[in-house]
């Protein structure tokens, strides 16, 4: 390989970096008496990126998408391989914070990955840093670390849908910059169901997809851990149509001393907390329509609340509590005390319960606030 081919190589490794929202951040471990190799390990790192389509859609099954892990290390790490130990990647998340989904985040079942994968290579290149950014060109690159492997593909956190990829034999990466510093594993995805949160301000419902990995040094003796991820942007079947309802008062349903009952199935848990997100997210969008029109109206400035708070189409707090909501239903997760009925009456009364709250806030004064 050239080395014009390698810098580009590495360009576009820093190009993924920044478009990944956290590819390439490293961590390099040494033992803690060993005060050279702590100094030695400032060029020992790793990098993996996820890659998905851009966009799928509910039903779709058997896309195509890959990892890459590479050996980034500089000098004085620069020569010898890296053994991977540990390739992880979750595929649905509603954020990328960390390199686990963690807590509200956690959103699996979006995607069904296959059982296998196999190892990709220069062979599968067509172009300069396509299909892969270890490609230089067609039939070239520097992405035959995991050439002729397989790799099994096996969830083991039920609870966020992680899921390791374990190869049929060892994955070495070679040196930076030569023909094996990158092992591309391909495999394939079946797109379940709409993400439950959006995890983007995007146009569009985007889930994000996590990737993590650790290898060891032999020479320096040192283990480094990388994690990356992206996103993807999932479109249902149909675009769910938002129709105005009716909004009779639902017979309440007889609730226990505690109020609430423990979720039946994962389903009816998944609605349940997503209506939650859906109220908790209303309260605080009508909230800061109060606080601009207090403020707005203490600097003599006009400013309409009722069009912040629901008249707006799209825009207005209610608007996109509504489209939140007939998302969820298209899911058809949702028990029938959560049908379109019961969740647009907890959202009027939301919207009831901060409208009388409002004076108790704003309550010193003579000029009232404008309705």
């Amino acid at each position: 390989m050239t080395d014009d081919s390698r810098d580009s190589t590495k360009v576009i490794r820093a190009w993924i970096a920044q478009a990944a929202t956290r590819v390439g951040i490293f961590m390099v471990s040494a033992p803690a008496f060993t005060a050279s190799a702590r100094l030695a390990s400032a060029g020992l790192s790793l990098g993996i990126a996820p890659t998905y389509p851009a966009s799928v859609a509910v039903g779709d099954s058997g896309v195509p998408a890959s990892l890459e892990i590479w050996n980034a290390s500089r000098f004085p790490e620069d020569t010898g391989d890296v053994t991977l130990s540990s390739i992880k990647h979750t595929p649905s998340c509603s954020g990328a914070a960390a390199p686990v989904c963690v807590g509200s985040n956690i959103d699996p079942g979006v995607f069904t990955l296959s059982s296998t994968g196999t190892g990709g290579s220069n062979a599968g290149c067509t172009d300069a840093h396509s299909p892969f950014a270890c490609c230089t060109g067609l039939g070239s690159g520097t992405c035959e670390a995991c050439k002729g492997l397989t790799f099994t593909l096996e969830v083991t956190d039920v609870t966020t849908g992680e899921v390791m990829f374990t190869p049929s034999a060892t994955v070495n990466l070679g040196p930076s910059g030569s023909s094996a510093d990158t092992c591309v594993i391909e495999f394939t995805i079946d797109v379940n169901e709409l993400p439950l949160e959006d995890s983007s301000p995007d146009p569009g419902l985007q889930t994000t997809q996590l990737a993590r990995a650790t290898g060891f040094h032999s020479i320096a003796g040192m283990t480094a851990s990388a994690d990356g991820s992206a996103s993807t942007t999932v479109l249902d079947v149909g675009t769910p149509t938002i129709t105005p309802t009716l909004r009779p008062t639902p017979t309440a349903t007889p609730m226990p001393k505690d109020s609430g009952f423990v979720p039946p199935d994962r389903h009816t848990l998944r609605c349940e907390d997503g209506v939650a997100k859906n109220i908790r997210k209303l309260k605080s969008c009508i909230e800061s329509c109060q606080v601009k029109a207090a403020a707005a109206a203490f600097r003599e400035r006009t400013f309409d609340e009722a069009a912040c708070r629901k008249n707006k189409p799209i825009k207005s707090c209610r608007a996109k509590y509504d489209m939140r909501q007939a998302v969820l239903l298209a899911r058809g997760i949702c028990p029938s005390c959560l049908d379109a009925i019961h969740q647009a009456t907890l959202a009027n009364q939301v919207e009831n319960d901060l409208a009388a709250s409002n004076g108790a806030l704003y309550c010193s004064g003579t000029i009232p606030l404008s309705p």
